[in-house]
């Protein structure tokens, strides 16, 4: 077996695990490994944001938040603020010990690099349909691979098709550590039907690789026509 693992080269196989997301979780918040992300002790701590334009916190208060969160041993906080602040991101990075994870701020390969050259993320989240395909996937890891970051794998809860790529991706990429940041492989789950034939093995806590040629899925051509736009 060969696992998504920042430890070594990595390749996809059937019996490939995935370390994934759960649906309960906090959502931007990391969870520990010590504690439930349910505790009313890590949740009291949230507020709500001061805007609802928006749910990522002005540099002042996600400095000031993340201070009081780090006693929880939150795992990395992600995107704790806009991308219009960018420029401050590297002074909430160096004020807290809570791992900072990049995600709206890094769209584009020049996103990553910019991301690098501010040091304003330990982790990069990367997802294809974020980033314009597998290939600017592909390179925003390389970039964050040669500036010593890890990656993630994000989602736009894709279908069965999109995860199976995905499932690939972070199987065969040894910087998108999801041993330690478990990926967010979970888009199926959240739809009523697919458009292959086999469902996806999400978990919990690992995903598998599906084997096969290609992706290792068939295409389910009954629901790709009852789903079809004839309009």
């Amino acid at each position: 077996e060969h696992r998504a693992s920042g430890g070594s080269a990595s390749t996809s196989s059937a019996a490939s695990p995935i370390p994934i997301g759960s649906l309960g979780s906090l959502g931007a918040l990391g969870a520990s490994n010590n504690a439930r992300a349910t505790d009313p002790a890590r949740t009291g701590l949230l507020c709500p944001p001061p805007s609802g334009d928006t749910p990522l916190w002005p540099p002042a208060i996600a400095r000031r938040m993340l201070r009081l969160l780090e006693p929880l041993d939150i795992l990395f906080a992600e995107q704790p603020s806009a991308p219009q602040f960018d420029d401050e991101m590297a002074l909430i990075r160096t004020g807290t010990t809570i791992p900072i994870m990049a995600d709206e701020s890094v769209f584009t390969l020049p996103d990553a690099i910019q991301t690098v050259n501010r040091r304003s993320a330990d982790i990069i989240s990367v997802y294809p349909g974020k980033n314009g395909g597998i290939g600017q996937t592909l390179g925003i890891t390389y970039v964050a691979k040669a500036a010593g970051l890890s990656c993630h794998l994000g989602s736009n809860l894709e279908l069965g098709i999109g995860t199976a790529a995905m499932l690939h991706l972070a199987a065969s990429i040894e910087n998108i550590e999801s041993e330690i940041y478990p990926g967010d492989l979970l888009g199926p789950l959240y739809h009523e039907n697919d458009l292959i034939e086999t469902p996806l093995e999400l978990g919990p806590v690992n995903a598998k690789v599906p084997d096969g040629p290609g992706l290792g899925i068939t295409l389910d051509e009954a629901q790709v026509d009852r789903w079809r736009d004839t309009s």
